[in-house]
């Protein structure tokens, strides 16, 4: 079953609004409970919630295999940029904003797996659960 949220209210608030509530790993080092603030994907940059979802190589993997269902090429930008064209005329409205929130929860679990349980998904994986969310919710949308 798709995850029934209002998906963009929910990323607004904790990507947007939140950024500090987000546990990356700059927020904890901020809270004195980590000493690396490398982000445990790419081991290159601090891990705040930017790099996370956006500036890691791996994420901009998933953006960049992700472009042609959203309607929209999202890897060069900032997050403010970037939620700024999200919510504006730019963006294809509906499944393009679903899937910009479904990816974004996707990088989010992809990482914790990295982090928490050795688990290393592919690119490839995360593109194909976020686009069997996308259909699943479809499909409860003409069902229901």
């Amino acid at each position: 079953m798709a995850v029934e949220i209002n998906h963009l209210q929910t990323l607004t608030s904790l990507v947007m609004e939140r950024q500090n509530g987000i546990c990356t790993k700059a927020i904890l080092h901020q809270r004195g409970l980590a000493t690396d603030m490398r982000c445990p994907r790419c081991g290159e940059f601090a891990e705040d919630i930017e790099h996370l979802i956006i500036e890691c190589s791996w994420s901009k993997l998933v953006w960049e295999r992700m472009q042609s269902h959203i309607g929209l090429n999202l890897s060069n930008y900032s997050l403010s940029k970037w939620w700024e064209v999200l919510m504006g005329e730019g963006m294809r409205k509906g499944s393009g904003q679903t899937l910009v929130a479904y990816s974004a929860w996707a990088i989010w679990k992809q990482r914790n797996k990295w982090l928490f349980e050795r688990e290393a998904p592919t690119v490839d994986a995360v593109v194909r659960e976020v686009l069997e969310q996308e259909r699943e919710r479809e499909r409860e949308m003409v069902v229901g």
